[in-house]
């Protein structure tokens, strides 16, 4: 591959052999590489820290907005534990649904980009490929920041004294 030129550069010179390459724009390129790939991983991180923050804001929201239904739902028999799982339930499902759309969208996007570029490819080559084992990762990952993400809302689920729904009423 192109990132083996440098090296393979050095060990034919050593030998003798009288080489023609360009390793230092190979080197260049790697660098420039190396800090694309830094750049990706900061956007992503951000990107990350920005979903799960609105995820929690949001399942905790929820959980204020129906304080007086989970609250009657305690009253009639429903211990903390069952109230517990009702927000970690609602985040695993949007996660589920947000994951699920997304593969959508990155299939339909994959599909077009290597049409795009068919000509420029040899057959059975494609520029656009995620393994199924990293989307899998993905949609694994993405789950697990979701389960997290909203124990705080099932947290703040189990504080609701089932008390408040008589005082409401």
């Amino acid at each position: 591959t192109i990132d083996d030129v440098p090296a393979l550069v050095e060990r034919l010179r050593a030998e003798g052999v009288e080489v023609v390459a360009r390793a230092d724009d190979v080197r260049r390129i790697q660098v420039l590489d190396r800090g694309l790939a830094r750049l990706f991983w900061l956007v992503a991180s951000l990107g990350i820290a920005g979903g799960v923050a609105v995820l929690v804001a949001s399942l905790y929201a929820a959980v204020q907005r129906k304080r007086r239904d989970l609250a009657v739902l305690r009253l009639i028999g429903l211990t903390r534990p069952d109230v517990f799982f009702f927000p970690l339930y609602q985040g695993l499902a949007l996660a589920g649904l947000g994951a699920g759309i997304a593969l959508l969208a990155y299939g339909a996007l994959a599909t077009l980009i290597n049409r795009a570029f068919t000509a420029d490819l040899e057959l059975g080559q494609r520029i656009c490929d995620l393994p199924a084992e990293t989307l899998g990762q993905a949609v694994v990952a993405v789950l697990g920041v979701a389960l997290a993400s909203s124990l705080a809302a099932a947290w703040a689920a189990t504080r609701i004294d089932p008390a408040e729904a008589i005082r409401e009423e």
